[in-house]
């Protein structure tokens, strides 16, 4: 396994309550969780599952780097939503 994907919560500067998601290149569950709080300042995560070399490869990352890939501002799943 290669690494994680983490979701974090972060208070946005209006005192809303917001969501990060990171890809962590670090294959220790913990460090990930602390290198995703770090990266988004954020104050509670949670792992959502692992994610492989591949992965982490086609997303650009080295070993150690977090990376932002979402928030609730732009979040893939409901900009894709479809109504039938």
């Amino acid at each position: 396994m290669a690494g994680w994907m983490i979701t974090v919560s972060v208070i946005r500067d209006n005192d809303q309550i917001g969501h990060e998601l990171y890809a962590v290149a670090i294959s220790d569950p913990e460090r990930a969780i602390q290198a995703a709080l770090k990266a988004a300042e954020g104050e509670a995560a949670v792992v959502n599952g692992a994610i492989d070399e591949a992965s982490i490869k086609s997303l650009g990352l080295k070993w150690g780097e977090a990376l932002k890939i979402l928030d609730e501002k732009s979040d893939p799943l409901i900009s894709r939503a479809r109504r039938h």
